[in-house]
């Protein structure tokens, strides 16, 4: 369940002061839903609508939809706005509104693919409605009710974490790569615990490597190690992604720093995220099943 105290929107932390929330008046207290899915799209929105709003504002928000049973989150942005052409291409794998996004960006051009994936899994629908001039809105439309794919509770009781079924329905090949044997040890359990058996690497130079021998589909990247740190490590796997055609594979920093100019050198390099140290179980599943919808569409 995600209440009011969960949307704090927590994405728009770095944003500055012409950048708004709204919360409606007549919006439910609180939302039945799957909240590790529910919290990535709105990241993914919140931080795209950043990340391309260069001059003006953005306003994030919920209210309630036209239909009494549904409610809408949205994320309002100005600027040039989106032609119809190109809003039936943003929301395709590996695609971005125009080729200057990529090269001033970066970034697989998966958010938005990903978002609309888990809207429809969680029974919603995620669209963007635009006029070219006049910016555009995001809207994430979603039962007001309850629904089936909510975390529930039994008697008061917190949801059980996943066990080791997690992996058969999120299937991946995942790859590790941590200096810190502690460290190490931790994810590499907790991975085993939802029924993943991880490849694991000591540094970037050694990650580069299994990547090519293994072509894992997620890959937990340290960021500070020895011989080759986790941003050139990352930046030569995107390379050999482009001169052999092949699919994208989801990278995510696992990281203590988490300053902003820190996350941007992340995505600059290409990662897709980040996941903070130490380590959280629910964390890693949100990560996981954002991986595994990443994989699907690859």
């Amino acid at each position: 369940m995600l209440d009011r105290a969960d949307m704090d929107f927590a994405a728009l932390s770095q944003i500055n002061q012409t950048n708004k929330i709204f919360l409606g008046e007549d919006i439910p207290e609180n939302l039945q839903s799957d909240a590790g899915r529910l919290r990535q799209i709105l990241i993914n929105l919140a931080g795209n609508a950043i990340k391309f709003t260069q001059n003006g504002s953005v306003i994030f928000g919920l209210r309630s939809a036209a239909s009494p049973a549904n409610c809408e989150f949205f994320v309002k942005v100005t600027g040039p706005g989106v032609s119809p052409e190109q809003a039936e291409r943003i929301f395709q794998p590996f695609t971005q509104a125009d080729s200057s996004i990529s090269r001033r960006h970066g970034g697989a051009g998966m958010g938005l693919a990903i978002s609309r994936r888990f809207a429809e899994l969680l029974g919603g629908t995620l669209t963007v409605r635009s006029e070219p001039g006049e910016g555009a809105e995001f809207v994430l439309t979603l039962p007001a009710g309850s629904m089936e794919a909510a975390p529930r509770r039994v008697n008061g009781s917190p949801a059980q974490t996943p066990g080791p079924g997690f992996a058969d329905q999120h299937p991946l090949r995942i790859l590790v790569v941590e200096d810190d044997r502690v460290n190490l040890k931790l994810i590499v359990n907790l991975l085993r615990k939802l029924g993943y058996e991880p490849l694991t690497a000591c540094n970037g130079r050694e990650a580069v490597k299994i990547y090519d021998e293994e072509h894992p589909d997620c890959l937990l990247m340290d960021l500070q190690m020895p011989e080759m740190d986790g941003i050139e490590a990352t930046t030569r796997i995107r390379s050999r992604e482009k001169s052999r055609s092949r699919g994208p594979a989801f990278i995510a920093a696992v990281t203590a720093n988490i300053f902003p100019a820190a996350r941007q050198q992340c995505f600059d390099a290409g990662m897709n995220t980040y996941i903070n140290k130490p380590v959280k179980v629910a964390n890693l599943v949100a990560l996981l099943t954002e991986a595994s919808a990443h994989a699907a569409l690859s």
